[in-house]
């Protein structure tokens, strides 16, 4: 314990005449930069300036779209972002100054769905580290129809699915083939 307290005070004193040979930290030391001011700086002027949508579809389920963006030249690079319905299926990080964006979603049911495509420029220092302009982004919308099967038959009973969602059916029903 008094090995612990004898510690204490050397390192205080220690301290102390580090501070005094080095001199004490200024008063009016400049406060450190606020958050966002460098990027700022580096995205200032750079923008997309093409977000397009050559075609979106769906069939059996699968979403498939695609399209082309482009950014100012000072930018060598985007990040893409896609959403089906407000949910998002995926992000990318393209390297260039115009390229062709791809998508495709599994799973889709039936129903109007709506595909949406945002953009930001993108810039790569010599590092590797990338910094995203958040506050320069486009964005496209395109609305997709997966078709419903509307008639289902078997061998003697049919099944036909309604426009207000509900399900009609008639024929031979021996085995609750109809409801």
């Amino acid at each position: 314990m008094p090995q612990d307290l004898i510690r204490s005070y050397l390192r205080a004193l220690l301290g102390g005449l580090l501070l005094v040979a080095c001199g004490a930290p200024p008063e009016d030391m400049p406060s450190e930069e606020p958050l966002g001011t460098e990027e700022a700086a580096l995205c200032s002027g750079l923008s997309v300036t093409s977000l397009s949508a050559d075609g979106a579809s769906s069939y059996q389920g699968e979403l498939a779209g695609s399209g082309t963006w482009a950014v100012t030249t000072s930018s060598n690079g985007v990040r893409l972002e896609y959403r089906l319905d407000g949910k998002l299926i995926t992000t990318e990080d393209r390297l260039n100054t115009a390229d062709t964006w791809f998508v495709s979603q599994a799973g889709i049911t039936c129903g109007l769905h709506v595909l949406k495509v945002e953009a930001w420029p993108l810039v790569v220092d010599s590092s590797g580290n990338r910094t995203v302009c958040w506050s320069n982004s486009k964005a496209i919308y395109k609305h997709v129809r997966q078709e419903c099967p509307t008639v289902a038959a078997g061998a003697n009973h049919t099944a036909e699915l309604m426009e207000d969602g509900s399900v009609r059916a008639w024929g031979y029903n021996q085995y609750g083939q109809l409801g």
